[in-house]
This record gives structure tokens, sequence and C-alpha cells, in this order.
């Protein structure tokens, strides 16, 4: 069975090994974690996700930032990102997250179960 390979791009050390932990453990993930916003774009050039977990807010990088980084390059271009964020909670935004245009926001604190399920959906 083929793991999809997901990046996880949190500032928080403590939010990345969460999760990176819990999506290895469904034996269908090959998780790779940074921390840092600016070194995002290196380590997806290098471990090549099919999706990327992203948090909005960072201090080294923002998290837009960041993904517009990745869209002007060819080899990332059209890897779905699922942006993290505290701006609201889970419930003002509901089980699923919400959609603006082609971007999911899904909200810290984060709940694994709807994460595993955009994760489904995005690599079914």
């Amino acid at each position: 069975m083929n793991r999809t390979r997901v990046l996880i791009v949190d500032d928080e050390p403590q939010i990345t090994k969460l999760i990176q932990k819990f999506l290895e453990r469904t034996g269908r993930y090959d998780v790779r974690v940074e921390n840092h916003g600016a070194r995002a774009t290196d380590v997806a050039l290098e471990f090549r996700p099919e999706i990327i977990v992203l948090d909005v807010c960072m201090p080294d990088m923002d998290g837009n930032d960041v993904a517009h980084a990745m869209e002007q390059i060819p080899e990332l271009r059209g890897i779905p990102v699922f942006f993290l964020t505290g701006l609201v909670g889970p419930d003002e935004v509901g089980p699923e997250g919400w959609e603006a245009g082609a971007r999911v926001y899904l909200p810290k604190p984060i709940r694994m179960t709807d994460l595993l399920h955009r994760l489904e959906l995005a690599s079914a």
C-alpha cells in the first residue's frame, strides 16, 4: 500500500509532533514536519508531499506567503494545502472546517478526526 506524503508546517513543535504521531499511527501517511515557515519550500522540494498542512500565523513567514511561494514553483504547484488557524475555534467553524476559494481552513485546536477526514478526501 502506498502511503500519502504529508508535510506539516507549524511554528509550534508540540502541534507538529502531535499531528505527525497521529497520522503515522494510521499506517497510511508518511509525515515530515517543519517548524519554520521560511524553510517550508525547501523541505517541500526535497520531500515532495502530496498534501501540505500549513499554519496561517507563524513568526518568520506567514502561511499565506509560504503557500504563494510554493505556487510559484512548478514542482509544488497544485499540491492541496490545508491551513490551520487559531483565529477561529472549532465551534465557530464546525466539524468540516471551511473552504475559501480553493483553500481549506481547519481551526486550532485541531480535531484529529476532522484532519483525517480531509486528508482522506484529498488522497482518494
